[in-house]
């Protein structure tokens, strides 16, 4: 049997492959600047860290409520 899969907004898949694509750029300039001051490219846990923070960086904005 076919396994049917929810209908998403192309505009919700597109703007998530837009943020996938920022943090990726983020990515790149933060390991680049760790490799710079470091002589080296991060291990696995400053890999994770830079990550995290790139995903951070890129995070859009809250929406909040008037009151």
């Amino acid at each position: 049997m076919l396994e049917v899969l929810p209908r998403v907004p192309c505009r919700t898949l597109l703007d998530k492959w837009v943020r996938c694509q920022r943090i990726e750029d983020v990515l790149e300039g933060l390991t680049c600047k760790f490799a710079e001051k470091n002589g080296r490219l991060p291990g696995e846990r400053a890999r994770h860290g830079l990550a995290w923070q790139a995903a951070q960086d890129t995070r859009p904005e809250k929406k909040t409520r008037a009151h």
